[in-house]
């Protein structure tokens, strides 16, 4: 019983996201684009993509969601638009929480880190954004652990926010398109 009371946050939205995925085993994604209003849908899909990019336990959702509403009829240019942008706007705050974190680690943390800075700092620059661009646009991972070492290596917010933005995009557009081509 102590153990359920300690962890009953957990268990809460546990419970929650299992609620949801059998409310939508019974739904087809034309009745959720129907019932949520096609006009609502990029919005819902940008506000998910800033959401749901920000975790690495909400990106599978965000994923599937994308998917769901292009199979429900919602056009595949603007919802990856939407969710690019979304996308977009959490690995920008991410890369912001990462430097505000950087200030604050404790020095034996930072060493640690600072062994992987270095390798990564033995990639040239292009190296580095081509492989944060191949990362985040075609890899189903979470951005996360990427945005802490970029920022532990040095890389400004100008330089990588114009690769944010292409892979963001990317990965908004691939999901749309191959949503509702393939299924």
């Amino acid at each position: 019983m102590h153990w359920i009371k300690e962890h009953s946050l957990l268990i809460g939205v546990a419970g929650l996201i299992v609620g949801i995925n059998i409310f939508l085993l019974y739904i087809s994604p034309e009745e959720v684009v129907t019932a949520i209003g096609v006009e609502n849908i990029y919005v819902v899909t940008f506000l998910l993509g800033a959401i749901g990019g920000l975790s690495t336990l909400t990106g599978a959702a965000l994923y599937a969601t994308i998917i769901t509403f292009a199979v429900g009829g919602a056009t595949p240019a603007l919802l990856g638009l939407s969710a690019g942008l979304g996308i977009f706007v959490s690995d920008t705050v991410f890369y912001h929480v990462a430097l505000y974190g950087k200030m604050s680690i404790p020095d034996k943390t930072a060493k640690k880190l600072s062994r992987i800075t270095d390798t990564l700092l033995g990639f040239s620059k292009q190296k580095m954004l081509l492989f944060t661009y191949l990362y985040q646009s075609f890899l189903p991972l979470p951005s996360d652990v990427l945005m802490v070492f970029l920022v532990f290596a040095g890389y400004k917010y100008r330089t990588v926010a114009p690769v944010f933005l292409a892979a963001s995009l990317t990965l908004g557009f691939l999901l749309a398109y191959f949503g509702s081509t393939f299924y």
